[in-house]
């Protein structure tokens, strides 16, 4: 137990008493550990990297076996640090460390964040958009040149579509058929594509069990990570609205965990076997005698969260997002989601993914914001009030100019990784 990784080295006897995250990072991620704080994509990664086909086998090369499970037990996402391909990864990560190292991009709107979806779809209704749910795209033919595109789905058909962008995942474009279909699918951009398997439960309670956690009278301890339970992540709501029900989000677990999930809730379908479980968890990793039993349970798992790129990825981060603005040459075709953007896994892939496709089209779109009139995030746990600026504007990057890079990378892992992205 620990509340910084630091404080987990005793646990690991090889590595000496001085090792820091942080500047292990710094050395993985960047060339003499120069991270472009300025512009993430002229950051320049380590000549060695290009030598292991995967993450993990880099990771090992630098720091030893136990020096990579050091990085990966500390960080809240642990797939990140496992097979997938190196050079994609590290372009990310770059990417992710300087646009979430900062201590004003903290928090989530008010109603989760389905809140984001459910305004766009309010907005589109609004604007006279009609969305058929449940109504896969099974195959898309023709072209520009000879009237324009048909959308087949499994209820409809739809002709004559002048620009047509594709918002599919790399998993669902595998499936569409067709003649633009097959063109789409037959680079190896879409077959590189590596999703990542996610479990999520989430138990509403009748009391804040945990302000007695780890012998505490008023445990102020609101975010777990761990290795010796499949729990991964426990994030308990700090916002008003959250906090007053008592919500906890028991379990957050990607890669190998998000299956043991998934296999307890399969045979048991009625939670009550998946419950049992995390309940004895929660009371083993939060050093308390028992957890009650929750009102409410709720599961979900995701064969597809974000995505990475599969070990040996033919193409970068950068190759695939140039590709998916102009995937067919000489066609009106765009592809817009997180799975093609440089912005993996959260909200910020797809919105940039979109904005390209739109402009690669010609196409009008509106400004992209992150800031929030609602004053969302809201209160972080010092009691200030944080907001997030425009795009463009001062204030968000005012308040990273008051840290040096040093200090970025120190807040990017002491929160285990990503914020929001």
């Amino acid at each position: 137990y620990g509340e910084s990784a630091e404080d987990t080295l005793p646990a690991f006897h090889k590595l000496p008493a001085n090792t820091e995250e942080w500047y292990m990072t710094q050395q993985f991620v960047a060339k003499d550990g120069a991270i472009n704080f300025t512009d993430a994509s002229r950051t320049i990664l380590p000549s060695r990297a290009k030598d292991f086909p995967t993450i993990s086998a880099y990771l090992t090369s630098l720091f030893g076996a136990e020096g990579f499970h050091f990085l990966q037990d500390n960080f809240r996402f642990r797939n990140d640090y496992e097979d997938t391909a190196t050079i994609p990864y590290l372009q990310f990560l770059t990417h992710d460390i300087v646009d979430n190292s900062s201590p004003f991009m903290t928090g989530y709107p008010i109603g989760g964040m389905s809140a984001f979806t459910l305004g766009m779809a309010e907005r589109a209704a609004a604007a006279g958009v009609q969305m058929f749910l449940n109504d896969p795209v099974l195959g898309i033919d023709g072209s520009s040149a000879t009237g324009g595109y048909r959308v087949t789905t499994a209820s409809h058909s739809v002709s004559g579509v002048l620009n047509l962008i594709v918002a599919l995942d790399p998993t669902g474009l595998s499936q569409v058929k067709g003649t633009v279909g097959k063109a789409l699918n037959a680079p190896s951009y879409v077959r590189d594509a590596y999703p990542i398997p996610v479990s999520v439960v989430k138990m509403h309670f009748t009391m804040p069990w945990w302000q007695t956690a780890f012998n505490r009278t008023n445990s102020d301890v609101r975010r777990v990570w761990t290795t010796d339970a499949c729990l991964n992540y426990v994030e308990i709501a700090f916002n008003d609205q959250h906090e007053a029900h008592n919500l906890v989000r028991t379990v957050y677990a990607d890669g190998f965990c998000a299956g043991y999930w998934k296999r307890i809730y399969d045979q048991d379908p009625t939670k009550k076997l998946l419950t049992r479980i995390v309940l004895q968890q929660l009371a083993q990793v939060f050093q308390v005698e028992a957890v009650p039993e929750p009102l409410d349970t709720f599961y979900h798992y995701w064969p597809n969260a974000w995505y990475f790129q599969h070990a040996g990825a033919a193409f970068d981060v950068y190759q695939i997002e140039d590709w998916a603005q102009a995937p067919l040459k000489g066609e009106r075709v765009a592809l817009a989601n997180e799975g093609f953007s440089k912005w993996k896994a959260w909200v910020r892939g797809p919105l940039h993914s979109s904005k390209k496709a739109l402009s690669a089209l010609g196409l009008s779109h509106p400004p992209l914001y992150t800031d929030s009139p609602s004053m969302w995030p809201g209160i972080d746990r010092e009691g200030s009030r944080r907001t997030l600026q425009a795009e463009g504007s001062s204030g968000a990057g005012a308040l990273a100019a008051q840290l040096s890079p040093q200090q970025r990378l120190k807040e990017y892992v002491k929160n285990g990784g990503r914020r929001w992205s």
